[in-house]
């Protein structure tokens, strides 16, 4: 059973305004998310 959840993966559909609020979001309040992570949030906001 935790197998086949671990696999799962959730969707959740937004528009382009709502990812770009997330995404400044994160890259506002969490100084601890890793440059990768960082630098594709950046690009897709692009």
């Amino acid at each position: 059973m935790k197998r086949e959840l671990k696999d799962k993966k959730i969707v959740i559909r937004v528009t382009e305004t709502q990812f770009k609020k997330l995404a400044e979001g994160i890259l506002e309040e969490d100084k601890s998310i890793s440059q990768f992570i960082r630098e594709a949030i950046r690009e897709k906001l692009k």
